[in-house]
Order: C-alpha cells, then sequence, then structure tokens
C-alpha cells in the first residue's frame, strides 16, 4: 500500500474503500499535493454530513416526541399515598388549586404533586376519580406548602373570601412543561402582576416538566378536558354573581377554550359569567382558530386579550412539530432564528365579529410583545415589566389598556423599565427580564428588588 494511503488511513481521513475509482497514479499524484488532499477531505466530510444529518434530524423528532423516554407503569387507582385533609387558610393568603393524578407524601403530609394520572383501574376494581382539591401557601422560595382540602371546606375558603371586593375569580390553566410547583408561581406571578387582590385558582393537569414530553403532554391535556369542563361549570355555579377570569397558557389554552366551548353549549347562562379572558402565548393552530374557535368564544360583554410574539421560540418549535403555525406565534415564514420585523410584516389573526352581528367585531385585542421579546419569547406576560403592565391593565377594573390599532396593541420596551411588585402569595423565586436580578417574593418592594 502507498505510503500516502496508509498515512490517511491511519488518521481515519479516508480509508481503501472511499478511493475514487480513477487510475493507481492519478490517485497517488492527488493524495500527494495538499490541493488533492483538502478536496478528497471535503468530499468525505460532505458524504458524511449528508448521511449524519437526517439521523440527528430524526433524533431531535423522537426527543422531541417522547420516543426516546421509557413511558411509566400503568399505576392502579389506590396505589398512590392518601394524605389528610387540612384546613384551608383564607383564599387571599394562598394558592387554591384543583389537581389531577397521584400525589406523593412524606408521613400523612402532601409532599408533591405527581405527575401521574393514578385513574386507572383494574376490571373488578372501584374506580376512584384523580380530581383533588387543595391549596398552596409560601414555603421556601423554591417550592411552596402543599396541602389537600375535604370539597366543602374548599368551597368555603372561596365563598369566605367573595364577601369583600373584588368579587371575582381567576381561574388559571398551566401550560406545557409545567410542574405543579411552575403552575402555581406562574399562578401566584399572574396575580401579582395584575394586582388581582381575589382569590387565584390554579388547575394542576399532568404535565410531566420535561422538554422532550411534549406528545405525553398533548396525550395528558386532552385526557384532562372532561375533568376541567367540569371543574368550570362547578366553579362558576358554586359562585353565583360572581365573574370567573379565565387564564390559560400555551397548551393550557386548549383546555380553556373547549372548556368555555362547552359551557357556552350546555349552559350560556353560566358561560355569560365568564366576561373576562386572556390566551397567553397559545398552542393553537392558528386556522383552527381563525375559523372555528374564536366564533365559539367570543361574546358581547366578554373581553379577549391574546397576548403573542413573533419571537416565540416554544410555539416556532411546535409550528415545526405539527407542520401548520401556532396562533400565538406572530412570524408569516417558519424561521428558529430571530429576525427584526416591522408589525406590518406580522401576520396577525383575523378580527372575529360577533355571533349574528357580523359588522359588529367583538372586543377581541391582540397585544404584541415581539419587540419587548425576552428568554424563549413564551412568558412575556409575566417575564418581562412591558406584558405585565400590559395584562395589569387589562385585568383593572375597569380596564386601562390603551387603545388598539385594528385590533391590536404593539408593546413597546420601557426606557426606565416598571419593576415594581404586586404582592405575591408564595414567596417563589422568579425571574423578570430588565428589572436587574431575580425578584423573591414578598408583599412589595422598590423597583427590581421583589416581584
Amino acid at each position: 500500500m502507498p505510503l500516502t494511503s496508509r498515512v490517511l488511513r491511519k488518521r481515519g481521513k479516508i480509508g481503501l474503500a472511499s478511493r475514487p475509482k480513477i487510475g493507481k497514479e492519478v490517485f497517488h499524484r492527488a493524495t500527494d499535493s495538499g490541493f488533492g488532499r483538502d478536496a478528497l477531505e471535503r468530499g468525505h466530510r460532505s458524504a458524511m454530513t449528508k448521511r449524519i444529518l437526517p439521523l440527528l434530524a430524526m433524533v431531535a423528532a423522537l426527543s422531541l416526541s417522547g420516543c426516546l423516554s421509557v413511558p411509566p407503569a400503568y399505576r392502579v387507582s389506590g396505589a398512590g399515598c392518601t394524605p389528610k385533609m387540612e384546613a384551608p387558610v383564607p383564599a387571599r393568603e394562598a394558592i387554591y388549586f384543583v389537581a389531577l393524578g397521584d400525589p406523593d407524601c412524606a408521613g400523612d403530609k402532601l409532599a408533591a404533586l405527581s405527575a401521574r394520572r393514578g385513574s386507572f383501574h383494574n376490571l373488578h376494581e372501584q374506580a376512584i376519580e384523580p380530581v383533588r382539591y387543595g391549596f398552596a401557601t409560601q414555603g421556601t422560595e423554591k417550592a411552596p406548602v402543599l396541602a389537600f382540602a375535604a370539597k366543602d371546606a374548599w368551597d368555603d375558603g372561596l365563598r369566605q373570601s367573595l364577601q369583600a371586593p373584588p368579587r371575582r375569580i381567576l381561574l388559571y390553566v398551566h401550560g406545557y412543561n409545567n410542574g405543579a410547583t411552575a403552575a402555581l408561581s406562574a399562578a401566584d406571578q399572574i396575580a401579582a402582576a395584575a394586582r388581582f387582590d381575589g382569590p387565584v385558582v390554579a388547575f394542576i393537569w399532568p404535565s410531566q416538566h420535561a422538554v422532550t414530553k411534549y406528545t405525553w403532554d398533548e396525550e395528558n391535556a386532552r385526557w384532562a378536558q372532561a375533568y376541567f369542563d367540569d371543574v368550570l361549570v362547578d366553579l362558576v355555579r358554586q359562585m353565583p354573581e360572581r365573574e370567573v377570569v379565565l387564564v390559560s397558557h400555551s397548551m393550557g389554552t386548549r383546555l380553556a377554550i373547549d372548556g368555555l366551548r362547552h359551557l357556552q353549549t350546555t349552559n350560556p347562562d353560566l358561560a355569560d359569567r365568564i366576561r373576562t379572558v386572556v390566551l397567553a402565548s397559545p398552542d393553537i393552530d392558528r386556522e383552527v382558530f381563525d375559523h372555528d374557535l374564536a366564533a365559539d368564544i367570543v361574546r358581547k360583554g366578554r373581553r379577549i386579550a391574546l397576548f403573542a410574539s413573533g419571537h416565540d421560540l416554544v410555539l416556532r418549535s411546535s409550528w415545526g412539530v405539527h407542520g401548520n403555525p401556532r396562533i400565538g406565534d406572530l412570524g408569516c415564514v417558519f424561521r428558529l432564528r430571530r429576525l427584526e420585523t416591522m408589525p406590518s410584516d406580522r401576520c396577525y389573526p383575523g378580527a372575529p365579529t360577533l355571533p349574528g352581528m357580523p359588522a359588529r367585531p367583538a372586543d377581541f385585542t391582540v397585544i404584541d410583545g415581539t419587540d419587548i421579546t425576552a428568554g424563549l419569547g413564551h412568558r412575556n406576560h409575566i417575564e418581562t415589566p412591558e406584558g405585565r403592565r400590559a395584562l395589569r391593565q387589562f385585568l383593572a377594573e375597569p380596564p386601562r389598556l390603551p387603545p388598539a390599532t385594528d385590533g391590536r396593541i404593539v408593546l413597546a420596551p420601557m426606557a426606565s423599565p416598571d419593576c415594581a411588585s404586586g404582592h405575591t402569595r408564595l414567596g417563589l423565586k422568579f425571574s423578570i427580564a430588565r428589572c436587574g436580578r431575580k425578584a423573591d417574593g414578598g408583599s412589595g418592594a422598590p423597583a427590581g428588588a421583589r416581584e
């Protein structure tokens, strides 16, 4: 074997099987010259790249869909622990929750809310409903203290908190990749940003809290839909003459919208008590929303705000997974890298009209956070001072949002970010963009210090 070929083979740059089918003399002259050797190496690398890229793409797709994860065992009913019920604290001092799935215990105390459904039962076993009621109070900066409560006591805690203004309840539905603590933290931050002093209820469905388990979360959200429908009906019915403010995020907007549609169909009078709706970064097919969903949820006297961005990398990835753009993504072309765009270059949803009144637009506002995007751009409504202010203005009574132009408000960066905090009930650590450092909860403090 010629020396050049032996050296190249030893270094792994080219094997004998990789030689072009040309004469030996020509091959040796080419590989003995720097130019020829570089050309062969480039060709070899190019061929390797063409073979590897499809494999990498397949691995990425499998990872996102959860196919590289081992599913958990199918637990039977009663396999989880049974923590003792506790008396609820006043609702204005806690975040109340309705949770689905098996609990984790420390002795007879509730330690955590797991991502296990816990509703499966064998043929001759009694079915156990996975719906559990509880409340969260301040613990450490990383995790709140959780407790379950009997349903009647839980309802009484909410009613007592509604004896004084504001007589509104905020119901929050979290999205993909949110464990129980993250969901409770988001509900707490929404209330703090909005200066919402009424009771807050978080609906916690079993998200796997893992980036690679997107499709697992989709299945669990679909499984949780019927339970959410029942919770929404019960909450509105149990609190007569009280308004339920419905706030949802990402994949959770699917549950919120379908729950509202179900209530609208089965009991329109109850649905009329839901007069304020926030859809934050909704992970819903854009055309499905425009053509089907919007017309089902807009009603006279109901205000809807859609927080969206052209720089939401989570929704852009969802676009790639599903093949169609999401309603919370204002991009017109699929690109994973961020490009500066003018509002005129963004694709906004169509303006819905009131049913039976095609000439009258609904109270539907798109709040465009493209220019104030922070991080992944998926939680601008609570992770940026501009988004928090817009949320506060929209949920205020009466609303204080500036006038919309063609149904949209484009948020611009503040020259001096307003980092003044609201009261948090759980005191969990939380970051706000452009506010200097992490917020650590509490009951109000100088700008940038607490949130």
